[in-house]
């Protein structure tokens, strides 16, 4: 384990923690160290913005830190000592802030409220939810992650963010039911994308056709096995972008829950809603005592989630689980 880690507590200390991964990473490898030109090939991300990160200049978002650390070579226990140095270096810079901010005279408050949601809760309903939390309350800095619910959950977990966006089965609402650190905010169901112009609106219908697996990959088995077919797997995409565009091309026939058409729906695809329950989607916090600036980012996406759910007529909260 690295020696000085106790040691690594302002920014300029995690700049010279990451030049020195850098070093053990090319020690290991036996070759030069990675430039920045490497590294921006690798990530997407320009130079300047790299020699910020090993410069010690400029913090690294949690996601960008933890892909950096990777591409480095940390190990996988290594990983979550540093991502533990990470934010203890942002939390001592976010206090620092407002020590120097009170000892200048009074300053505007800056609360943030960090959040974790998956791909498609971030094109959909975080946009809403942020505009309407800044409009509110401006003083509130949010910062948002991108993050799978396993991935969110271990984030939440591990105090790295203070609200993750979740997905589980309709009936986990009466399992939470009661629980102030989970809030339910709207059901999303499951339709089946076909190319425009092909019948059948149930999936047996389509159980001699190819399929794409995209994010709702492990639902889409169980449905299937539920209406008596095993599918023809073809295709397995994480992107639900890339499940239309092949189902567009006549290369299979998929299922996509609600969310991913509401942010991008392909006009060259026909959906039907599928019957049976929907997925219900929420808002967890990691603690019972909520702050007050978490409190207004839930109440945000609770208004975000009942508008996209009464644009697209899905099940309101308010009534019966959909079965």
């Amino acid at each position: 384990m690295w020696v000085g880690m106790a040691m690594v507590h302002e920014l300029g200390d995690l700049g010279r923690l990451l030049r020195e991964l850098r070093r053990r990473e090319a020690r290991q490898r036996s070759g030069p160290e990675l430039t920045y030109r490497d590294i921006a090939q690798k990530t997407g991300w320009s130079r300047g913005v790299i020699g910020a990160y090993f410069a010690g200049n400029v913090l690294p978002p949690i996601d960008r830190f933890d892909d950096l650390i990777r591409l480095l070579g940390a190990t996988a226990a290594e990983q979550g000592v540093f991502a533990s140095v990470r934010d203890v270096v942002e939390e001592r810079r976010r206090h620092g802030t407002r020590s120097a901010g009170r000892s200048a005279g009074p300053t505007r408050r800056a609360d943030h409220v960090r959040l974790a949601a998956f791909r498609t809760a971030l094109s959909t309903l975080v946009p809403l939810a942020a505009t309407a939390l800044a409009a509110s309350d401006p003083g509130v800095n949010l910062r948002v992650v991108e993050a799978e619910p396993a991935a969110a959950t271990r984030l939440l977990s591990a105090g790295r963010v203070d609200v993750a966006l979740l997905s589980t089965p309709a009936d986990a609402l009466a399992a939470a039911d009661g629980d102030p650190r989970q809030r339910p905010l709207l059901y999303e169901p499951m339709y089946l994308v076909l190319p425009a112009g092909r019948p059948g609106d149930r999936l047996h219908d389509h159980a001699g056709q190819r399929w794409i697996a995209g994010p709702a990959g492990m639902d889409l088995m169980a449905s299937c096995a539920e209406a008596g077919f095993t599918p023809d797997v073809a295709f397995t995409v994480d992107d639900p972008v890339a499940a239309q565009e092949l189902v567009a091309a006549g290369l299979g026939v998929a299922v996509l829950y609600g969310l991913a058409l509401a942010a991008r729906r392909d006009p060259r695809v026909r959906t039907v809603r599928l019957p049976g329950p929907d997925r219900l989607v929420g808002a967890e916090v990691a603690t019972r005592s909520i702050p007050p600036s978490v409190t207004t980012l839930l109440r945000c996406l609770a208004a975000a989630a009942a508008q996209l759910a009464s644009r697209a007529a899905w099940t309101p909260l308010d009534t019966a689980r959909p079965s």
